[in-house]
C-alpha cells in the first residue's frame, strides 16, 4: 500500500505541475489529497509495533538524538512562534505535508524497498520508464515545433509548465537511468541495453534543452561522483574527452538565456537577507512554512526585485531559514552530512562491487540534489520534485548505514 501511496503522490505532483488538462486546476488542492491519502493508509496499517518501536527509542544514539532536535525545532517554530500556520484549514495541511512526506518517503518507503532486492529493482524500472516517457514525449514535441506554452517554445519541457522543473525532473531521472543500466545490465539482453543507453542519451540532451543551469549543476555533479567511485583511476582518462565536450557544448546553453537571468537569481538573496536580518526570533524561528511566500513577497516589491512569478529565493536553504529558521536549518543540514559523511567512508571501506557501486549512487544522488538546491527551493517544497527523492535517498542510506552488514 505505501509504494502506491507514494507512486500516486509522486504522479499527482508531476500533473499538477502540468500543462495536461487540470493540471494547473489541482494546484492548492493536492496538499489535501496527500495528507489525507497517508493518514489513510497509517490508519488502515496501524499496529502496536508502532508503539513498540516508540517506547524502545533510544536516547543514547546520536543520530536518534539529531532527529529528536530537528523535530522539537520544527514544533517550537510552528506552535510557538508560527501559529498562523495552524489558523487555517489550508495552512494546516500546508504544514502537515511536511511530516506527512518525512513519514512516507524517509521511513515508509525506504524500509519497504530495503527489505526486498525485487521492489528495489521495480522503483529504478518505475522512474527509467517515467523519465523515458516523459523524454521522448519532450523532444517529439519540441522538434515539431509545438509548444503549449508559447513563452518557452525555446526549450523542451515536455508536459511541465517551466523548462526549470523539467530539468528537475531530469536530474533525478538521468541518475537513476545510469544506475538502472550499470548495476542491472549484466541481466539486459543486448536490445534492451541498447534502448536503456539511448533513452540515458536522450535525457541528457533533454536536459540541455530545458535550458536550466541548476539542472546541469546537479546532473554534473551527481553523475561525476558516480563515474569517480565506479571507474575509480580510469576516471582520470575520460577527463580530456569530458573537458572537451565541456567546452564545446556547454557555453552555447548557459549563454542561451543572457547574463541577466542568471544575476537575477542572485538579486532573489537581497529580500531574503533582509526577511533573516528583521529581528533575532525570525532568524532562530522562521515565519511559517506558508507565510513565509507572502512575506517574501512583499520584501521583493520593498526592495524592486521585480520578477515575474517567483515567491521564493531560489536557494533551499535559505527557503528553510525562512519557513522555520537557523535553528531547524542548521540542525538539519549536520544530520544530513553526517550520514553523507558515514556513508562515504563505508565506500571507502567496501569491498563489494556491487555495494560500492549502490551506496555510490545514493552518495551521489543525493550530493547531486544538494548541489543543486544551492540554486533552487525544490527541498523546501512539497510541490515539486526533489524533496521526495531527496528523502527515499536519505532514509535508505539511514537504513544502510545501521544495518550489521
Amino acid at each position: 500500500m505505501w509504494l502506491s501511496i507514494s507512486g500516486i503522490i509522486f504522479i499527482m505532483v508531476i500533473y499538477r505541475n502540468s500543462w495536461l488538462p487540470g493540471g494547473i486546476a489541482l494546484q492548492g488542492k493536492e496538499i489535501f489529497v496527500i495528507v489525507i491519502l497517508i493518514i489513510l493508509a497509517f490508519v488502515y496499517q496501524f499496529d502496536l509495533n508502532i508503539l513498540n518501536n516508540f517506547l524502545n527509542f533510544n536516547l543514547l544514539r546520536f543520530e536518534n538524538v539529531f532527529f529528536l532536535f530537528i523535530f522539537f525545532s520544527y514544533s517550537i517554530s510552528i506552535f510557538v512562534y508560527n501559529r498562523q500556520e495552524i489558523s487555517t484549514v489550508f495552512n494546516v495541511f500546508y504544514t502537515s505535508t511536511f511530516l506527512g512526506y518525512t513519514y512516507l518517503f524517509f521511513i515508509k518507503v525506504p524500509q519497504i524497498l530495503c527489505k526486498s532486492k525485487e521492489l528495489m529493482k521495480s522503483f529504478f524500472v518505475f522512474i527509467f520508464y517515467l523519465g523515458s516517457f516523459i523524454t521522448f514525449f519532450g523532444l517529439l514535441i519540441y522538434f515539431a515545433g509545438i509548444s503549449p506554452i508559447e513563452k518557452y517554445e525555446f526549450a523542451a519541457y515536455s508536459i511541465i509548465v517551466h523548462p526549470n522543473f523539467t530539468a528537475n525532473l531530469y536530474t533525478s531521472f538521468i541518475i537513476c537511468s545510469v544506475f538502472y543500466y550499470l548495476y542491472y545490465r549484466i541481466e539486459f539482453s543486448d536490445f534492451y541495453k541498447r534502448i536503456v543507453l539511448v533513452s540515458i542519451i536522450l535525457q541528457i540532451i533533454s536536459q540541455l534543452f530545458t535550458f536550466g543551469r541548476g539542472g546541469y549543476v546537479g546532473t554534473a555533479v551527481s553523475l561525476g561522483i558516480l563515474f569517480a567511485f565506479f571507474y575509480r583511476k580510469k576516471i582520470i582518462l575520460l577527463f580530456p574527452v569530458i573537458i572537451s565536450l565541456s567546452a564545446l557544448i556547454f557555453p552555447r546553453f548557459l549563454s542561451a538565456k543572457g547574463t541577466g537571468s542568471f544575476l537575477s537569481r542572485f538579486m532573489l538573496l537581497i529580500p531574503a537577507y533582509h526577511m533573516m536580518n528583521e529581528n533575532r526570533t525570525v532568524f532562530l524561528w522562521g515565519y511559517g512554512a506558508f507565510s513565509n511566500i507572502e512575506i517574501f513577497s512583499k520584501y521583493m516589491i520593498i526592495y524592486n526585485i521585480l520578477e515575474e512569478n517567483i515567491s521564493d529565493p531560489h536557494n533551499s536553504y535559505i527557503r528553510l531559514i525562512l519557513m522555520f529558521g537557523i535553528i531547524f536549518t542548521a540542525s538539519l543540514i549536520i544530520y544530513i552530512l553526517y550520514l553523507l559523511s558515514r556513508l562515504f567512508f563505508r565506500i571507502l571501506k567496501s569491498t563489494s562491487e556491487n555495494e560500492r557501486l549502490f551506496n555510490s549512487f545514493l552518495l551521489a544522488a543525493t550530493a547531486g540534489l544538494l548541489v543543486q538546491n544551492l540554486f533552487d527551493s525544490g527541498l523546501s517544497s512539497t510541490v515539486f520534485f526533489h524533496i521526495q527523492f531527496f528523502l527515499l535517498y536519505l532514509g535508505i542510506i539511514r537504513i544502510i548505514l545501521n544495518s550489521k552488514v
